[in-house]
Order: structure tokens, then sequence, then C-alpha cells
């Protein structure tokens, strides 16, 4: 994904503009100190490491092709149909692109629900709702972005803590969007009280442009 600084979304709102810095994109799914996951939650671990690996450097079409050999071991593989997903929104190969992607990380959340809840909570791969949220907010369409982006505060007890704080921050990104500054103010507290550092940052934007401070 695409990481965004921070301060551009506190310069852009003490400029009140009215457009924002897009929201930082999704966290990486990390071990957690969730409950104990399955042994069988990722049987091709290593394949799916490097398949994340060669996206993360940027080698899209590589990291496809990657995912696409290990969909062909193991058909229901979560972390393999995430990154299929991400990789071809990445690449970009064409006006299907982003729909195709999309609906592979659709997909992957589906599987996730179905097959590996419990290594979901387990290991925070619940992130991959903050990940859909974050690609339509990416992409404009606020709507969809809300109604994945809520999925995720059913799980964000079992976020490591910076998804969570992407999680709270982009909901508050659209409450503000949405000129819901008591919404925007509950969620930024919310990232902050998860660890966000930027967070106070945002809230005092928010009160300086909107007369709220005291």
């Amino acid at each position: 994904m695409r990481p965004i600084e921070t301060s551009v979304f506190v310069a852009a709102l003490l400029a009140a503009a009215p457009a924002f810095a897009v929201p930082p994109a999704f966290a990486v799914p990390p071990s957690h100190l969730a409950p104990q996951a399955p042994l069988n939650c990722d049987p091709l671990a290593k394949d799916n490491d490097n398949a994340r690996t060669v996206r993360i450097q940027g080698k899209s079409k590589d990291a496809i092709s990657v995912a696409k050999v290990i969909l062909g071991k193991h058909p229901d593989d979560f972390r393999a149909t995430y990154t299929l997903g991400l990789a071809t929104i990445d690449a970009n190969a064409g006006p299907t692109a982003f729909a195709d992607g999309m609906t592979l990380l659709k997909h992957a959340a589906d599987l996730l629900e179905k097959n590996y809840a419990a290594c979901g909570a387990a290991k925070g791969w619940f992130s991959i709702y903050n990940t859909l949220g974050a690609e339509y907010l990416n992409a404009g369409d606020y709507q969809n972005a809300q109604i994945y982006l809520q999925k995720g505060i059913a799980h964000a007890d079992s976020l490591e803590p910076r998804s969570r704080q992407r999680l709270y921050s982009n909901l508050a990104y659209i409450a503000y969007g949405q000129n819901d500054l008591n919404g925007a103010r509950n969620y930024y507290l919310k990232a902050q009280n998860a660890g966000d550092a930027t967070a106070a940052a945002k809230l005092r934007a928010i009160d300086i442009i909107h007369g709220t401070g005291k």
C-alpha cells in the first residue's frame, strides 16, 4: 500500500481545504497478544511471507504469480487471496484492476469469517476491513469505505495498536468529511487512546478551524 505522511492531513485541516490527504493505508497483519492461534492458520506461511515481501518491494506482477501458485496448492488460503487482491490493485493492469482486486479482497474477508475466524482474532487479520475501507477511500467511495470500516470496529480489540489507530483515524476522516465534528473528535480520541501520536494535532486542528477549542 501507499503510506501517507500524516502531517499532510493536519496541514489541510488548518488551511480549511475542501479535500484532505488520503488516509493511511492498511496495517500489515501482525502477530499479536490476542488468543493463541490454531496451528493450521497459515499452512503455507513461508510462501505467503515471500508473496507479501515481493508485493511490498513493488513487484506486483511477481506477487500475483507467487500468490497464484499458493492458491493452486491451497485454494482457500486467506493470506494468498489477500495478497493477490492487493497486488492486483497495485499492478493496475487494465480498467477492471481495481474492481477485480476489491472482489478478491472481499473474498478473502469472506474466507476469514467462514474458515479462519479464530486465526483472524489471534493474528490481527481482521485488519482486512481497514484495508477494504482504505482502498475505497483512496477511490473516493466514502459510502463503501464506511461500510467496511464499521465492520472492522467489531474486531477492533483483536487488532494490533497501529491497525486500530488507522481504523479509527479513517473513520474520523469520513466523519469530518460529513461535517460530523463530534464523530470525528470521538474517533480521533479513540485513535489517540490506541497510541496514535498524530491524533492530538488533528483534534487541535479541528478545534482551531471550527472554534470548538477552549
